[in-house]
């Protein structure tokens, strides 16, 4: 949210700096608004981050991931 604020660009800023300028003009141009999202709202965080067994599976929930208990890898 910082930097979309702020259009000033930073060395370790150079690889979203497209969208970045897009975020900022639109942000700008009051055509959509930036809000904070708590960590636990954080969907990303399944493919990132090491995180409990119990966000795992609220995570897995938002995405509609089901488990199927009775596939198995050996073939029956």
């Amino acid at each position: 949210m910082q930097l979309a604020a702020n259009p000033i660009m930073h060395s370790r800023t150079k690889h979203f700096e497209l969208d970045l300028h897009f975020v900022h003009d639109t942000t700008q141009q009051m055509q959509a608004q930036l809000i904070h999202l708590p960590a636990q709202f954080q969907i990303a965080d399944i493919l990132t981050k090491p995180i409990s067994e119990t966000t795992f599976f609220r995570i897995l929930d938002k995405l509609m991931v089901v488990i199927n208990p009775t596939i198995s890898l050996r073939g029956y």
